[in-house]
């Protein structure tokens, strides 16, 4: 009687929680519950009140953080033999324990997947799955004993069940526990279809809902007038596909849903199919030399429309034909003169439907259409000027088109009828280049005109930016400033240890560059430009080249990610149990400080993210410790001293691991260099 009332009693808690969204992942059903505690974070502690500079605060060390640590770990004692051998006989009677939290489904449909959450110290438990069906009163094994806490459970119907699992230990102990269920099997529901015209044949989709990833969808088509089915798709997992329709009438669109257990849901609508379209969509012209071509954008389901082109002038009041009936959408149309005219396109189907579209355009007389000059002011008296024009003329108007070229004295032709020329440049100064198109008398119809400017080249270097990318890698630049867009650069460095010079790249219009120190030491970087004219100009830096830790240098790239609203930037590697301070600015921070720090412990761990520096001191005590040099960063997160006692003895030094309770602690040294030298707001960031 009392194992029927706990059966009941779980039920009831199991049947409780239905409908409720399982989150418990499978992999997280084997692992083991975790005890957590609420830390307060830096070093904390309620009981204490302390002194910081000249005010009183609340006590953020705690109590263990005053604990004596100078004493030394004894030496295990030695294990006899007989002593091992007693161990082992207690290892084969050790007795193990086992408990069944709970038991998590995820519904997949068609099934479910069913597991159960357990603690125990043996790592062989078995399980065994059973389902009882509610509706018949029947019990019915889902798995066998087998090692996984998972299992897969179909119900053959939907309906109200229990799902049981039983985890036994190697020792023979036994758990269980029970979850109430409703099952309501495959779930499909058609809600519509959907027709997209895509111009000669039909996109249709249906829009479903269903919990079966194994839907499959079928389509048919049914004739009214012909009472014909077509099928027009097999069983795919897609739920769209395409159709075309041979002949304009009235359709019924029927799609069929087949889901894993073969059940099949339909869903059918009308549809009538008006026959062939045609849409006529505008007007394109594009002028060409002597004459315009035109064209129609048009839209249909009719790969068979033909086109032809009519003209009207305006000015005479007469039509005439440009094209006859073809299946091209351009015709092309050579005018006589200028004036107003109507452009008439009209286009017929197979069946005879006719679409037209006219629009007005203007022939006017002729004018220049571009004026380009290459290369682009300045130029040089060493190096030819290309002078390029073009000029739009449909009904022949123009006699003449010439370049001049005008020195501030007079104007000079430099050539005629030509699309392009070459001048040559005699001397530096300011010239005015003209493009011209004359009539058939000589009269100027249009004029284009550039100034240009010929100079003699030069370039000037200020300096070398050198940035540290770690690993003894760097990138470099000049500082240049040059009128001759051919200049180009070389990089060399000199070793001063064995006196040999080394190409770093060869010439490139590029003002960077890339080095890779072969070691540390003493060096001479040396850029060289060279003006197309072949003449050089050279700059030399001296640089010393100092290798870097590895965890050194991956912090000295991570910084290049972050700002600062001063000039400082700190780093705290949580991995490396480091901290960094950096000078400069985003993309060049320099690494001028790198040190051992003790961060939080695992339990207390330090606050990780980015950061403001705030409030500084003087000292504050914890009990019988004491931190001098404090620098807040967040909350009650500090950088301070390594703990000391309130007579100035050191009480613990170590460094280099983690073990405070969220304080970031350095030597004392390193404390007051932070408080002295680090800008409140300056940026913190703690990683790991």
């Amino acid at each position: 009687m009392k194992k029927r009332k706990r059966i009941l009693t779980a039920l009831a808690v199991s049947i409780a929680m239905l409908g409720q969204t399982c989150l418990v992942s499978a992999e997280g059903m084997n692992a083991q519950p975790v005890q957590t505690e609420t830390v307060v974070a830096a070093e904390t502690s309620s009981e204490n009140t302390v002194e910081i500079g000249k005010s009183t605060t609340q006590d953020t060390l705690a109590g263990t953080e005053a604990q004596d640590n100078s004493g030394q770990a004894e030496e295990p004692p030695a294990v006899s033999e007989e002593e091992k051998s007693e161990l082992a006989q207690q290892e084969e009677q050790q007795s193990y324990n086992i408990q069944v939290k709970g038991i998590c489904l995820l519904n997949k449909g068609a099934y479910c997947e069913v597991g159960a959450d357990y603690v125990s110290d043996d790592p062989n438990v078995e399980f065994k799955w059973m389902q009882y069906d509610v509706t018949a009163g029947q019990w019915t094994d889902v798995t066998k004993w087998n090692k996984s806490n998972w299992a897969a459970w179909k119900p053959a119907k939907s309906g109200d069940y229990w799902i049981y699992v039983e985890a036994k230990t190697t020792d023979g102990k036994t758990a269980s526990s029970v979850y109430g269920y409703h099952f309501d099997g495959v779930q499909v529901s058609l809600n519509g279809i959907c027709v997209i015209d895509r111009g000669t044949n039909y996109d249709i989709g249906v829009n479903y809902k269903s919990n079966d990833p194994g839907l499959k969808f079928q389509w048919k088509i049914y004739d009214l007038k012909k009472q014909e089915w077509k099928l027009i798709q097999k069983p795919v997992s897609g739920n769209w596909t395409t159709w075309k329709p041979e002949e304009a009438g009235d359709y019924w669109i029927y799609v069929e849903a087949i889901d894993s257990d073969g059940g099949v849901t339909s869903e059918v609508m009308g549809f009538r199919f008006s026959g062939l379209k045609l849409e006529l969509n505008g007007i394109c012209t594009v002028e060409n030399k002597g004459q315009v071509d035109m064209g129609v954008a048009y839209k249909t389901n009719d790969s068979d429309v033909q086109f032809h082109w009519n003209l009207y002038d305006l000015s005479t009041q007469k039509w005439s034909a440009i094209s006859n009936w073809n299946k091209g959408n351009w015709a092309s149309w050579q005018p006589k003169k200028s004036g107003d005219y109507w452009l008439y396109v009209e286009a017929k189907t197979r069946d005879g439907q006719v679409k037209n579209q006219v629009m007005g355009y203007r022939v006017g007389k002729a004018s220049i259409k571009s004026f380009q000059v290459s290369p682009e002011s300045p130029g040089w008296t060493d190096k030819s000027v290309t002078l390029k024009g073009t000029y739009k003329d449909l009904i022949g108007e123009v006699g003449m088109s010439r370049f001049l070229v005008y020195d501030g004295k007079s104007w000079m032709e430099v050539g005629r009828n030509e699309e392009s020329v070459k001048w040559q440049p005699s001397a530096t100064g300011s010239y005015l280049l003209c493009y011209e198109i004359d009539d058939e008398k000589g009269q100027a119809i249009e004029q284009s005109f550039k100034g240009y400017s010929v100079e003699t080249p030069y370039v000037n270097i200020s300096g070398i930016y050198v940035h540290d990318d770690g690993n003894m890698q760097y990138s470099m630049a000049v500082s240049s400033k040059t009128n001759d867009r051919e200049t180009v650069y070389r990089w060399m460095y000199y070793d001063v240890s064995n006196g040999t010079w080394h190409e770093i790249s060869g010439w490139s219009n590029s003002t960077s560059t890339k080095w890779k120190a072969p070691k540390e030491g003493a060096y001479w970087l040396h850029v060289e430009a060279r003006l197309h004219n072949g003449k050089v100009k050279d700059y030399t830096m001296g640089y010393t080249v100092q290798s870097y830790p590895l965890d050194m240098s991956v912090m000295m790239a991570r910084a290049n990610l972050y700002s600062s609203s001063t000039g400082y930037l700190l780093l705290v590697n949580r991995s490396t149990h480091k901290v960094g301070i950096f000078q400069g600015w985003q993309g060049n921070w320099k690494c001028i400080q790198y040190w051992d720090c003790s961060d939080g412990a695992p339990s207390t761990p330090t606050v990780e993210g980015t950061f403001r520096v705030g409030s500084k001191g003087y000292y504050f005590d914890s009990g019988s410790a004491r931190c001098y040099w404090y620098t807040q960063f967040y909350g009650n997160y500090l950088f301070h001293s390594v703990l000391y006692y309130k007579n100035g003895t050191l009480m613990d030094g170590r460094l280099g691991m983690a073990l405070s309770h969220g304080c970031v602690r350095l030597n004392i040294n390193n404390a007051k260099w932070i408080y002295d030298n680090i800008p409140v707001g300056s940026t913190v960031c703690v990683y790991h």
